[in-house]
Parts: C-alpha cells; structure tokens; sequence
C-alpha cells in the first residue's frame, strides 16, 4: 500500500516565453484562501482583505442565480467549502476559482494568459483527487481566456503540499531538518518533519495531528466565553445566545475576526444588537485568553516536547491562519532555532508558491519536464476511539503516523476500515489522559499513555 506524496510539478518554459509571463502563488489548501503574485507578494481581494475565505454558494432564487464567494456566501445556508464543492459541485468550485485567477490578473495588470502559477493541495489528497483539483484550476483559468489558441497553454506550472510551500517561503537551505507545524482553517493542527537533499522536498519521518486543536475549536471557545459574559451582564438566561442561531453566527464572526487579526493585547467584542436589541460590548484581556486556552494548548505544547525529543531538528516553521496562537508555545519550546524572517507564517504558503512559479519560469531552454515525486509507505487501515468513534491515523496517511488524543474514561481502539474490528481495550483512566498511538512503517500498532508506552501488536 503505497501512497505518492506530489511535492513538486513543475514545467520549464523557453527564455523567449518566460519574458511576458508573470508568476504567481494559490493557495487553496485551507479554508482561507490567498493569492500571492511573485514580484508584488500577498494580494487583496476585492474587499481590500488579504484572503478570502473558501465558500461557495449560489444566489438565492429570484436574484441574479450567479456563485458568490468569501464572506457573503457565508451568509447563506446552502454555502459549501471550497473542498466539498470541488468533489459534489464542480461547476461552483471553477466559479470561485476563476475569482481568484482573475484577482491576480487584475493586480498584475496583465490578461490571464500570460499568468502561470503554482498551487497548493492538502497533504494527504489521493491521486485522482490531485487531479480533479487541477483540472479544475486549468478550466478556470480557460474560463477566462477567449483566444482559443491560447487556452492551449499550461497555465499550472507547479502543485506543492503546505509543507513543502512553507519551507520554500523560508528558503530553508539543504540539508536542514525541518519541523513544519501548520494550524489553518481544517479541525486539527498538523506537523511534519521535513528533510531537503537533492532530489527536493518530502517528508522525512513522521506526519502527525493533534486532535481537537484548531482555528475553529479556538473561535468556539471565545464565543462561547463573550457570550456567558454577556448573559451574566444582562442577566440572561445561560445559553440563550448561542441558542439563537443569529446571535451565535455574529459572536462566531467577532470571534474569527478578533483571532485572525493577530492582536498581541486585549480583544475588544463590539457587537450591535447581539441578543434582543441589546449590544455587546466586552473586552477580553491577554491573562483570562491564556487562561481559557490553556487547558487545550497543554496537549499541543505535550505533542510538541516529545516531537523535540524525538529527533534533531535544526528549524521550526510556523504556517496557517491560526499560526499567532502557535507561536508563543513554540518560541516557548524551541526557543530561537523558531524561524521568524522571511515570510508571515499567515500568508507563507501562497508566497511559497508564488517563488516556485517564479523559479520554474527563471529556468533557460528547457522542454517541460516532471520532477519525481517521493513515494512513501502509507496506513491501509483507518484507527480511532469508540469515544465518539474520532479517527486518529486514517486511511492513506504516510508511515509511520503518530497522533496524541485526550480521553477522559474507558474506551476502545478501534480499526474503522477497511473493516471494523477491535484493537485495544484502553482501561483505568483516571481524569483526562493523553493517549499516543503510533503506526510503524513495518505495521506495528503502538498505544501508550504519556510516558508508559505500550507495544500492543
């Protein structure tokens, strides 16, 4: 069971074509999405905001019956990610597409002929699926060119994993092993090592997640913190505002705009008319934030100490929307060899794919040609908690896997597919405990508690 990592894809250009052609970054790897064009970096969208979040709908009937995207999808209750559009909508998915291929021209100041990019794709995604992704890209783009001759062109020069853009944003020299922790908008935090030699970028040892940490878990967590507040200000009934579906969407907003905009200080909530007319006006302080994050980040900072433990890693890179939450717990771990410079750990996924497009148009007389990519081992099982039946290492994830998960009673190990059986019977715990599972390449199935680990089969 082999599963191809696709680092790198690139296609070099004549010296006489690569004069016109302007070189540009998209990252739709997240669910904010960022265009990034290589000679002016991140560009804004056209509410002036440097991403625009990855949704998709379609107007309401009675209107003009075209896709809206970002914010104003968000509106409707029929929205859907960019991911799950791509898979069940496409004809959606190419509308939002051709909205971020035609920001970049617009910035460039040039027809999307002459824009040739590279793109970022989940880690993870199988091979058909990369090429659906892609696909869609390139119609996208032709979408937007009348001169048929033209729309012959290969307008997608390259397809990297988030990983492999940040470390390219970094420039992280060869022969560095690398620590890649990524907190976008998915449900989980991600980390992998990361290794360059010549043959390029691929992950190394171990691509692991922590459960229940996310942009998303964090937003919840302030929301419902403002509205408790809120409640015990006005007494109101505890619960009643995320009890209303209008009031919940407003403080969740607040909310992801308060964490996204990176303040290092207190965060003001000012929200008119929140709940029966009545406005909101809170402010959070820096102690009571840390404090409330606390307990959830205590899991990170356990996963993070033993990846340090594990092995030598000369850089930490940082990478996601959420990536300000991350950083004081791994200045905090890792101390300087925490690579700040260089890129804004928001925005390093589309800048690094904006360089490698640059770079694959910089190339002198070269015929296209395709990079190899790395072929790893990978789980041919899926494994998780009965506790609400949580994958931990699913199905297609590299070997060896390792994830760390809290349970808080009894439970067992599960195999999910691609049959379900049992594995493990996990007994006498006491309170929360982190729980490590581990898959080796070989397929041996470790399970532990934090220091007592446990060869299981």
């Amino acid at each position: 069971n082999l599963f191809d990592i696709y680092l790198t894809k690139v296609l070099f250009f004549s010296t006489k074509a690569n004069m016109s052609l302007v070189a540009f970054g998209l990252d739709i790897s997240s669910l904010f999405c960022r265009v990034a064009i290589a000679s002016q970096g991140v560009v804004s969208n056209t509410q002036g905001a440097r991403y625009t979040p990855g949704l998709v709908a379609k107007e309401e009937e009675g209107s003009s019956n075209e896709y809206i995207f970002g914010d104003a999808a968000q509106r409707l209750s029929s929205h859907k990610t960019l991911s799950v559009a791509i898979q069940e909508e496409p004809e959606a998915a190419k509308a939002f597409l051709a909205y971020l291929i035609q920001l970049a021209a617009d910035n460039a100041a040039v027809t999307v002929d002459r824009l040739r990019l590279t793109v970022s794709i989940p880690t993870g995604l199988e091979e058909e699926n990369i090429t659906m992704w892609l696909n869609l890209v390139t119609a996208a783009a032709k979408s937007l060119i009348s001169d048929k001759k033209k729309r012959k062109q290969d307008f997608v020069v390259g397809v990297v994993n988030r990983e492999v853009a940040a470390c390219l944003a970094y420039e992280i020299e060869k022969n560095e092993t690398v620590l890649v922790v990524d907190m976008d908008g998915r449900d989980v935090l991600s980390m992998a090592l990361m290794a360059c030699e010549n043959s390029g970028w691929y992950l190394q040892q171990q691509y692991e997640t922590v459960d229940k940490v996310s942009g998303p878990v964090m937003v919840e967590l302030l929301a419902n913190f403002v509205a408790t507040q809120f409640e015990r200000q006005q007494r109101i009934p505890r619960g009643e505002v995320m009890g209303r579906k209008k009031a919940r969407n407003k403080l969740l907003k607040e909310a992801e705009r308060v964490l996204l905009s990176g303040s290092s200080g207190s965060m003001e909530f000012m929200l008119d008319g929140l709940f029966e007319g009545i406005d909101c006006h809170l402010t959070v302080s820096k102690p009571r934030w840390e404090m409330i994050k606390g307990s959830l980040f205590r899991d990170v900072e356990v996963a993070l100490t033993m990846k340090k433990e594990s092995g030598f890693i000369t850089s930490v890179l940082c990478s996601g929307a959420w990536s300000p939450l991350l950083l004081p717990s791994l200045q905090k771990i890792f101390g300087n060899i925490v690579r700040l410079a260089g890129a804004t750990p928001e925005e390093s996924v589309v800048l690094g794919c904006a360089k490698q497009a640059a770079f694959s148009l910089q190339k002198e007389g070269m015929a296209p040609t395709l990079m190899p990519t790395v072929t790893v081992p990978a789980s041919p099982v899926s494994i998780g908690i009965s506790e609400g039946d949580e994958f931990l290492i699913s199905e297609g994830t590299p070997l060896p896997a390792k994830t760390t998960y809290t349970i808080s009673k009894p439970c067992k190990l599960l195999q999910f597919s691609p049959r379900k059986k049992e594995l493990a019977n996990l007994e006498g715990i006491e309170g929360e405990t982190i729980v490590t599972v581990e898959l080796s390449i070989e397929g041996q199935l470790s399970i532990g508690l934090v220091r007592k680990p446990v060869v299981v089969a």
